[in-house]
Order: C-alpha cells, then sequence, then structure tokens
C-alpha cells in the first residue's frame, strides 16, 4: 500500500543539507511539503507587542517565496496553511489521508508540544535533529551531563575533537505528489506583509542580495567566504552598519534557509585558500555557541523559561510604567 507522508517545514526553509526531507524521501511513496505559518505569532502579546514583527515577516515570506518556487521546480509544491493553530495541521492530515509526517526535531516547549499534540492524536511523527553543528550524539558526555558554563563545553568538544559531518546533496527530485492533493498554487507574498526599507539596517533584506531564501543564503555564504572578510572577523564583528562587518549569516540560519554544516564547510575551505587565523576560528566559535544554546533547550526545556532561569533568585515583579518608558 502506497505511503503518504507530510514533510512538515519547520525552523529549515532549505533543500540543500536537510537530513529530515532526505529521510521523508526515502520513506514515501508520495510527498507533500507544508508548512504552517502560525499566525498567533503576529497578534499582539499581553506585553502590547507582536512575537513576529513586521521585518521578520517579510523576511520569512520572502524565504517561503523562494523555498516554494524551489519545489515548484522539481514538479512539486508548498502548502502553506496559515492558521493560529496547530488544528489546521491536524485537518489537513485528516482530508489528504496521511500517514506520517517528518520534520526536523526542535528542542523548544512550544515546538516540542506542538509534536506532542499531534502524536496524542494518534499521528505518527518522526522528528529528526539537524539544527546543530554537532548531533547530540557526537557530544562526548550525555546530554544530562551538559556543562553550564560555555568554556567548559568549548573545551570539551575540542579536547574530544569533534567532526563535523558534511552536508548532504541536494535532492534533484521529490517523491510525487498525492493523487488528492491540493491544486498547485505557487506561494505568494504574505497579505498585509510589508516593511519600509531603512538604509540604516544593520541587515538590509529589501536588498535583493538579502532576501531571507535558501539560494540567496547560499550566495551571500558563498561570496562572504570567497572574500578575505572571514580573515578579519574577530576584529570587526562588532559593527552593525554595513555588510562588511559581521557575517551577517545569522538570519538565514535561523529560518533554517541556511544549513550550519554547509557554513562550517565553507569556512573549513576558506582556510584552505587563505589561511586560519583567530577570526577564523572565532566564527567556529559564535557558531558552536550557537548549539550550546540548542542544547540548553535540549537539557532543560521549560526551565529556560522560567523567572529565574536556571537560577533560584527572586524576581522583581513586572513594572508596566518602567517598561514602556
Amino acid at each position: 500500500m502506497a505511503k503518504t507522508i507530510i514533510y512538515w517545514f519547520r525552523n529549515d526553509l532549505r533543500l540543500h543539507d536537510n537530513p529530515a526531507l532526505h529521510y521523508a524521501c526515502q520513506q514515501a511513496d508520495y510527498l507533500l511539503p507544508v508548512y504552517w505559518l502560525n499566525t498567533a505569532h503576529q497578534q499582539n502579546t499581553i506585553w502590547s507587542f507582536v512575537r513576529q514583527g513586521q521585518h521578520r515577516q517579510v523576511f520569512l515570506s520572502q524565504a517561503l517565496q523562494d523555498l516554494s518556487q524551489q519545489l515548484s521546480d522539481i514538479d512539486s509544491q508548498l502548502t502553506v496553511l496559515a492558521s493560529d493553530t496547530i488544528t489546521a495541521l491536524t485537518k489537513f492530515i485528516e482530508d489528504y489521508q496521511i500517514d506520517e509526517i517528518v520534520c526536523e526535531e526542535i528542542a523548544a516547549p512550544e515546538e516540542q508540544a506542538q509534536v506532542d499534540y499531534l502524536r496524542s492524536l494518534g499521528v505518527k511523527v518522526t522528528c529528526i535533529w539537524q539544527s546543530s553543528l554537532y548531533a547530540p550524539t557526537q557530544l562526548p558526555f550525555e546530554i544530562v551531563q551538559l556543562p553550564t558554563v560555555f568554556s567548559q563545553f568549548r573545551q570539551k568538544i575540542e579536547k574530544a575533537r569533534c567532526q563535523v559531518v558534511a552536508p548532504i546533496e541536494t535532492p534533484r527530485v521529490l517523491p510525487p505528489l498525492p493523487p488528492n492533493s491540493p491544486q498547485k498554487t505557487p506561494f505568494t507574498a504574505l497579505d498585509n506583509v510589508s516593511a519600509q526599507p531603512d538604509s540604516r539596517s544593520a541587515f538590509p533584506y529589501f536588498f535583493s542580495k538579502c532576501h531571507g531564501g535558501e539560494r540567496d543564503a547560499l550566495a551571500f555564504a558563498q561570496a562572504y567566504f570567497a572574500s578575505l572578510l572571514p580573515q578579519h572577523y574577530k576584529q570587526t564583528r562588532n559593527g552593525l552598519i554595513g555588510l562588511d562587518y559581521s557575517s551577517k549569516l545569522s538570519p538565514w540560519l535561523a529560518t533554517g534557509a541556511l544549513s550550519v554544516r554547509y557554513v562550517y564547510q565553507l569556512l573549513k575551505l576558506h582556510e584552505q585558500q587563505h589561511g586560519a587565523n583567530d577570526s577564523t576560528y572565532w566564527l567556529w566559535f559564535e557558531l558552536l555557541w550557537r548549539d550550546y544554546f540548542r542544547f540548553l533547550h535540549l537539557r532543560y526545556g521549560k526551565q529556560l523559561y522560567r523567572k529565574s532561569g536556571l537560577g533560584h533568585a527572586s524576581i522583581a515583579p513586572f513594572n508596566a510604567a518602567n517598561f514602556s518608558q
């Protein structure tokens, strides 16, 4: 019997170096790529601001447009479900008789709660870790033994000489869409999403080379590491205005339009061609910080979001008047 799988894009809006997508392709007779756009993030919180501002919404819209076009180019399609609850995804599962959902694993409370909810309904969900340089299974200790200080974590990684696994190939073809799949319609920009370009921007996403899509991310990263800018990264990384200070790769890493393992591969190629120094080491150092925070989520979960964090000190009550200043 043919197996129909949803590939649920989350914070991995790319085709290159996407192990979870690769796994889904191996398992599926029919594959339906889906993105759930959580519109609750665009609504006011109790603090009177939205969780996802206009600039971030535009960048996300660009990433989804690019992903949609790339899937269309290989005879697939991206279905975007816009809703403030995950029930939109559960209805989709029922309507199209889905056998399994495959997605990346995200070690954060809200994202884990989404998966737990789907599983509580009897949906088979396979989650695959793929957002860090090193997989949890590569660490030289169990996750419960994760050092509470970054320097100790870094030293253990360096002492064990942990190796970054090479990024995997971009798929040239995906399993076909199911016969009853939604009618093909290309994704367009999100409704009512716009932001006024500002020349003072530290990250000018309104320039085409800084758009949020995977292809722009790859081109920007390749150009950065082909230049001599990484040779001076440590001295310039705290500069804000302009594109020649820090690497500017963080926005694409955050949406997953850019694989961190691919960035590492470009970094090593740069060192082979131009030499390694404190600055190129510092690029790895910053990527390792990113890993560390992901592993902190995996180790501590909701504890990270307590008022006291991982500590036990008393916290002053919220002061609305001071907050508004």
